[in-house]
C-alpha cells in the first residue's frame, strides 16, 4: 500500500513538473509587439513599436493605421534593423518592412513614428496585416492587431526645432539602418516586401521591393 501511495505520489510530481515546463515553453514561445507613445521636444506625437525578448526577430513587415483626419505623418525612423523600406503614399497608413542580418532575441524599439496633430483629439493607432519569420524562415505568430488608443495634443508640423525627428515619411523610402543588440542568429533566407496591393482597398502607389538577406557561410563574395 506504502509503495503504491508512493508510486502516485512520484507520478502526480511528475506530471506537475511536465506541466510547469509546458506552460513555461508555450508563455517563452509567445513574442509580442507592443506599441507605445510618447511628446517630442515640440509637442509631436511619437508611437514606438516595440518586439519582446526572445522573439528570435529576423523579417518583419506590418500596416500602421491611423485616423488621418486627427493626426498626420511627419516620419517614419528605424531604430533596428539592417534593411528596411516604407511606403507612406496613402494617407491613414504607413507600411513597414524591416530586415536584420542577425535575428533581434532581445527586447528591442525597432521602429519610431512621429505624428502632428491640427487639434486636440482622441485617437486610434493599429497595427495589422503582420507577418514575421525567425532566423530559421519560420513564422512568427504575433497576436494582432495591436491598437493603442490616446489623446493627442494640436502641434506644428514645423520639424526643424526637433532634432529627434529627421527623417521625413516618404513613399518607398529605405535605407541601412545600424542593428544595434540584437542577441540573435543570422537568417536562413530573410525575405521582406513592399506590397503594391491593395491596404484598406487603396491602390500603393509604389512599387514593389523585394530584400533578400542569405545566411552568413563565414565567406567573402
Amino acid at each position: 500500500m506504502k509503495k503504491t501511495v508512493k508510486f502516485v505520489v512520484s507520478a502526480l510530481a511528475i506530471v506537475s513538473l511536465l506541466m510547469t515546463s509546458l506552460v513555461l515553453v508555450s508563455f517563452a514561445a509567445s513574442p509580442k509587439i507592443t506599441l507605445s507613445t510618447g511628446t517630442t521636444s515640440n509637442g509631436q506625437t511619437e508611437l514606438i513599436i516595440t518586439v519582446s525578448k526572445g522573439s528570435d526577430l529576423a523579417t518583419f513587415q506590418a500596416a500602421l493605421k491611423y485616423e488621418s483626419d486627427k493626426v498626420k505623418l511627419m516620419s517614419v525612423e528605424y531604430l533596428s534593423g539592417d534593411k528596411n523600406v516604407s511606403n507612406t503614399e496613402n494617407e491613414g497608413v504607413a507600411l513597414l518592412n524591416d530586415v536584420w542580418v542577425e535575428s533581434v532575441n532581445d527586447k528591442t524599439d525597432i521602429i519610431r513614428l512621429v505624428f502632428t496633430a491640427p487639434a486636440d483629439a482622441s485617437t486610434t493607432f493599429s497595427l495589422e496585416d503582420i507577418v514575421a519569420t525567425d532566423s530559421n524562415d519560420n513564422p512568427i505568430d504575433f497576436s494582432q492587431p495591436v491598437t493603442k488608443k490616446i489623446k493627442v495634443k494640436a502641434s506644428t508640423p514645423d520639424q526643424a526645432t526637433d532634432p529627434s525627428a529627421t527623417t521625413p515619411a516618404s513613399g518607398g523610402s529605405s535605407g541601412n539602418i545600424p542593428g544595434g543588440s540584437t542577441n540573435g542568429t543570422s537568417p536562413n533566407t530573410g525575405r521582406v516586401i513592399a506590397s503594391a496591393a491593395g491596404v484598406c482597398g487603396a491602390a500603393v502607389a509604389a512599387a514593389a521591393v523585394v530584400i533578400v538577406l542569405k545566411k552568413k557561410n563565414g565567406k567573402q563574395d
